[in-house]
């Protein structure tokens, strides 16, 4: 499949450009390096764990029942990091344009860094119940006969 080098090639791209000196004095530039670089692991993971099968011949999800249900964790984390990374984007754009002088403290990098990393741990604990799950479920197709 062609879609994820092009994804990386272009992500990378992206992330040059927005640690270019003139984007790095706001927040834009910061947030979206942020999401560019969950972006890119999720790509460099589609690439490398879920498509395992096709490039190396190892399909990690059937290894062991707790290698599949951390490997759908760790996806499902990762989607949701990013997705909910673009709505703070969204937030602190709106912020700063509509109401520059509230929430000043979110100015700060290291501010966001915390905000969004109790954002990530609270998606992970949320998610976490899906190690619990069975994805698989074996059953044996046996049929029996019973004449009376």
């Amino acid at each position: 499949n062609i879609v994820s080098p092009i994804g990386l090639v272009l992500n990378a791209f992206a992330f040059g450009l927005f640690s270019r000196q003139n984007l790095n004095k706001n927040s834009m530039g910061f947030l979206n390096r942020i999401l560019l670089s969950i972006d890119i692991i999720l790509i460099l993971s589609n690439i490398l764990l879920f498509r395992s099968t096709a490039s190396i011949r190892i399909n990690f999800y059937t290894q062991t029942d707790l290698a599949c249900r951390f490997l759908t964790l760790y996806r499902r984390w990762l989607f949701q990091c990013s997705s909910w990374t673009t709505v703070f984007i969204s937030f602190d754009r709106f912020m700063s344009c509509h109401h520059p002088k509230k929430l000043i403290f979110l100015r700060k990098k290291s501010n966001m860094v915390k905000i969004l990393l109790g954002v990530y741990i609270i998606i992970l604990l949320i998610n976490i119940e899906n190690i619990l799950y069975f994805l698989v479920e074996n059953v044996s197709n046996q049929t029996s006969t019973h004449i009376e």
